[in-house]
């Protein structure tokens, strides 16, 4: 093995931290996360689909086959009999999907209200004596001996 100079060290720890590589890493989980949140929303659509299949049906409905494909239809008629179960009995899967699907949304409902809470913005409300906003309603006070 060579030896490497401290020059080596510095230049390959520049390369990692340069802005563009931080922006491609960047872009590659956004794609990551777009695509998890796509196959949760599928297998929660699919299992919410239930109420459109009987939970003892063999085939799939003949407007899914024509949506999905044979193959397609079967798996999200598989998926959507599982909904007719009752709740204790809910696939593991779903419930993954569900929490991925939430937990996406969640982080990205975060990130959008840190951006808007450092927006400098002032709202004026109309006075609460107009006609749409009386304000707080004065109750006649009764004094009791």
């Amino acid at each position: 093995m060579g030896q490497s100079g401290p020059g080596e060290h510095l230049a390959i720890g520049e390369e990692r931290n340069s802005e563009k590589k931080r922006e491609l890493r960047l872009a590659r989980m956004l794609e990551a996360e777009d695509q998890m949140l796509a196959r949760a929303a599928g297998v929660m659509d699919a299992f919410l689909s239930f109420h459109e299949v009987s939970p003892d049906a063999a085939e799939p409905p003949p407007a899914w086959i024509a949506e999905y494909g044979l193959e397609g239809a079967r798996q999200r008629l598989e998926v959507a009999r599982r909904g007719w179960a009752p709740q204790s009995e809910m696939p593991g899967g779903v419930k993954l999907a569900q929490m991925t699907y939430v937990g996406i949304q969640k982080a990205r409902g975060r990130s959008a209200a840190i951006r808007a809470h450092n927006l400098n913005v002032a709202i004026q409300l109309p006075a609460p004596t107009s006609a749409e906003h009386p304000g707080a309603t004065v109750y006649p006070t009764v004094e009791i001996e």
